[in-house]
Parts: structure tokens; sequence; C-alpha cells
């Protein structure tokens, strides 16, 4: 079972000692989902989406702006 990041992670993120980053996109059969990842812990899931590369490319999205927030955006 994967682990789920806590608060203290992301506050951890967004100080410089860890990064999000977005996982590898896969799919069921009919749609494709991507995780959103914070030192090898599932943050957050894209999924039900049509396609591979939007799947990525909404994860890297989520990535990027998270690894932009302030500290303050997660307490």
């Amino acid at each position: 079972m994967k682990q789920r990041v806590t608060l203290s992670d992301g506050i951890a993120a967004v100080t410089g000692t860890m990064r999000f980053e977005a996982g590898y996109a896969t799919t069921n059969g009919s749609f494709w989902s991507c995780d959103v990842y914070l030192d090898g812990k599932i943050y957050c899931s894209v999924c039900n989406i049509e396609t591979e590369g939007e799947a990525r490319w909404r994860a890297l999205a989520i990535a990027n702006v998270l690894n932009a927030a302030p500290p303050e955006a997660f307490t």
C-alpha cells in the first residue's frame, strides 16, 4: 500500500528539502491517471483522463504549482 504525505511533508517541500514530482501515467484500459508524489509518497492524483499525455500534463502542472507555493499555503 502506498503511503500518503502529511502536512509537515508539504511544508518541507516548499522550504526546499523535498520536491513534488509527477509519476508515470497509467491506464485501466479506458481512462488514464497520474499521481503526484512527494518524497516517494502519493500527494494527489489526477484520474479519468482520456489521454496519457493529458494525464501526465495535468500532474506536472499540479506539481509545478505546489513547488512554487509559499510555506504558509500548507498550514
